[in-house]
């Protein structure tokens, strides 16, 4: 079960997750950007 992760979705959920304000953040702050460009 640890040997060979076939889901490493569990993994990116995590750090997603952690990461989801920055994320967020970063996405809303590209948005308008690549709108003006």
């Amino acid at each position: 079960m640890g040997m060979a992760p076939p889901e490493p979705s569990s993994t990116q959920v995590f750090s997603e997750k952690g990461k989801i304000p920055h994320t967020n953040n970063k996405i809303l702050l590209a948005v308008p950007s690549f709108a003006a460009g």
